[in-house]
């Protein structure tokens, strides 16, 4: 029921020649996450969308020349997403059957995952000139390694619906797609979006 959509700026410096059938690179990543939270219990009140939170990330990846203008490209590394409560918050409190008196959090809190992840995409390069333009998609693995909840208290009150951030499951699925250019086949600048397929 929670998804996450994630708005990514990569700069990647490849450290092979681009003649070779196969480029290596690190790639630096700008993220723009945010939550999506829907109450199963209580699907009639939509959905909340928390506020988006900046954040970073790093991977290697490697591509493989599969034709001219396709490659497959595999990528292994580190990515945090995330999103921010904001303040005027309303927490929901139940004592056995009686519900007490609302409690509403007054502060913006960050709240912040941490993953490794697996990324298979395929890729296709728009010409072979100094400047050339591509798009890719595919599919990613996240693994949850840590979190920091700056929410955590106000989560974990009594009868409220988002106590479960504490439980979010360690492993999930998405796809990723985006754009970008390859200037003189040695930086690429591109923007990507991923959405979890499973559930978070």
């Amino acid at each position: 029921m929670k998804k996450i959509t994630l708005f990514i700026f990569t700069l990647m410096l490849t450290q092979a020649k681009a003649e070779m059938p196969y480029i290596f690179g690190l790639e630096g990543k700008l993220n723009f996450a945010n939550q999506i939270a829907k109450d199963p219990l209580n699907v009639e009140q939509g959905k909340a969308n928390w506020k988006s939170l900046t954040c970073f990330g790093m991977n290697y990846y490697m591509e493989y020349k599969k034709s001219k203008h396709f490659r497959i490209v595999g990528k292994f590394g580190y990515i945090q997403k995330g999103f921010v409560q904001p303040e005027e918050t309303t927490f929901l409190l139940k004592n056995g059957a009686a519900n007490e008196p609302i409690f509403t959090d007054k502060i913006a809190r960050k709240n912040k995952f941490h993953y490794l992840h697996i990324d298979l995409l395929g890729k296709y390069n728009f010409g072979r000139k100094a400047v050339i333009p591509f798009i890719f998609a595919g599919l990613r693995g996240d693994y949850l390694i840590g979190k920091d909840l700056q929410s955590e208290t106000t989560f974990a009150l009594k009868g409220n619906k988002y106590s479960d951030y504490s439980f979010y499951k360690g492993a999930t699925v998405g796809i990723v797609a985006g754009l970008g250019v390859c200037i003189n086949r040695l930086i690429n600048i591109s923007v990507e979006t991923n959405y979890d397929l499973t559930r978070s």
